[in-house]
């Protein structure tokens, strides 16, 4: 059994500003204010507020606070989508939504193009979009293919390379279309 041949490859993360700026400032302040409110009440002895919790509540919430806002930084600088376009297809994995790589068809596909688009107005953002005629990866930028089936659907793959990505899912629809040729004849 031979290897398949790798055709394209790209690995993408969250780098956004948009993203990390908001994101940074909020689980700062949240995680600062819990700190402080921890500081003053366990360590300082002064009780927060008319009717303080125990302090160990408070270390128990304000521990759960901080976990949480860490396992969200932890969640976006982690997260990648790895895309790959091998002899044997198109594959997509979404770390850390999918544990396995995903095969996408490329079986009935009508129309295929590299795209410029806009995903928060036309999948409502980025990440894993589904909807009923469908379905969008993305994690970054204007730039994809998108894949037209003969049954409507459509999934749309966002890239920094489009036209590589293109060009060699291109080359897999062709090879496809070739074994289909030469299996699919009657001799007589």
């Amino acid at each position: 059994m031979t290897m398949p041949r790798i055709l394209f490859q790209e690995s993408q993360r969250f780098t956004q500003a948009f993203l990390w700026v908001p994101l940074t400032l909020l689980t700062s302040f949240v995680s600062g204010t819990t700190l402080w409110m921890i500081m003053r009440q366990v360590v300082n002895e002064i009780p927060f507020g008319d009717e303080p919790i125990s302090n160990e509540m408070l270390l128990g919430l304000g521990g759960a606070v901080i976990g949480v806002n860490a396992l969200i930084v932890v969640f976006f600088a982690t997260a990648r989508m790895q895309t790959e376009v091998t002899s044997d297809g198109l594959f997509i994995r979404f770390f850390p939504f999918h544990r396995r790589t995903r095969k996408i068809g490329l079986e009935n596909v009508e129309t295929m193009a590299a795209v410029t688009y806009r995903s928060l107005l036309e999948y409502g953002g980025y990440g894993i979009r589904r909807y009923p005629k469908a379905t969008a990866y993305n994690v970054r930028g204007l730039e994809g293919v998108r894949i037209n089936y003969e049954n409507g659907v459509h999934v749309m793959i966002g890239t920094q390379h489009p036209e590589a990505l293109f060009n060699a899912l291109q080359t897999v629809l062709e090879h496809q279309a070739g074994a289909d040729t030469e299996g699919g004849h009657d001799h007589e």
